[in-house]
């Protein structure tokens, strides 16, 4: 039973990641070659699998419309929300440059004329501000150099502390995620736990990359996959109760017309 969760496990992350690792589909119903026969008589028509059909989505964005598969739709509505928040802070940036833009301007030009680059010339500034509140040019060379040291630290420091809550937040995320993944083994061990993991099909990995839990992803699948055996052999009952000869299809009377007609192609 571990074996069977370690691999389930395995499969499972596999699968949640990208997929590739878990490409075997299961074993499709053995066929009918009896139907297969009957079907020769009548012109060939190819069915596609309902099974095999990808879910698809109706959108409208302005005038057009377009179906998309249930990852696009996800990865769709995850752009959308992401751009929620790059709009707000491109907004609040416009905002800032609006107020900030014209004093930038008006210190460039300035430092142009001094011959000076922006910073250095914002250096000179705050020099000569403490220079004239009765600092020696000495100290006041010496306090501005100070305060672009603390400004630097406090600038590093802050990068830093930006750099741990990124880090923080990627290991709960992995946490969380492991998680997850192993109450989705463990409810899939539980719901199916004759299934080989590396039996699942790729479209129930895409579904659950998708938001869908492991189990309600194989459920819908098997749901599928036993609809679609079902209208198969529903066709192939149908098409051998019309097919000539057939013991189980026809009523007596059918049976008496046909042996008759025969009867009478024969004189």
């Amino acid at each position: 039973m571990d074996e069977n969760m370690d691999s389930m496990q395995e499969a499972v992350e596999a699968g949640w990641s990208d997929g590739d690792a878990v490409q075997q589909e299961v074993s499709p119903p053995p066929e009918d070659h009896s139907a297969q026969e009957n079907l020769t008589q009548q012109p060939e028509k190819e069915e596609q699998n309902p099974a095999d059909q990808p879910e698809l989505f109706t959108i409208k964005n302005r005038d057009e419309t377009r179906q998309v598969t249930r990852d696009e739709l996800v990865a769709m509505a995850q752009k959308g929300w992401d751009y929620d928040h790059v709009r707000e802070e491109r907004d609040q940036l416009r905002a800032y440059r609006k107020e900030a833009d014209p004093a930038l301007e008006l210190v460039k030009s300035y430092a142009q004329r001094n011959g000076m680059n922006v910073s250095d010339y914002l250096d000179f500034c705050r020099k000569q501000e403490l220079i004239a509140s009765g600092m020696s040019e000495r100290d006041a060379a010496n306090k501005v150099g100070m305060e672009k040291e603390r400004a630097e630290l406090d600038r590093q420091r802050a990068e830093m502390q930006a750099y741990r809550e990124r880090q923080n937040s990627m290991a709960q995320q992995a946490q969380a995620k492991a998680q997850a993944q192993q109450r989705d083994v463990e409810a899939f061990y539980r719901a199916y736990p004759n299934v080989d993991p590396k039996a699942i099909p790729q479209e129930v990995w895409t579904a659950v990359r998708g938001g869908e839990s492991l189990v309600n992803a194989y459920t819908m699948y098997e749901n599928r996959r036993l609809q679609a055996e079902l209208s198969a052999e529903r066709q192939n009952k149908e098409n051998r109760a019309k097919s000539p000869g057939s013991l189980g299809g026809n009523s007596a009377e059918d049976e008496a017309s046909l042996i008759s007609r025969y009867w009478d192609e024969a004189d």
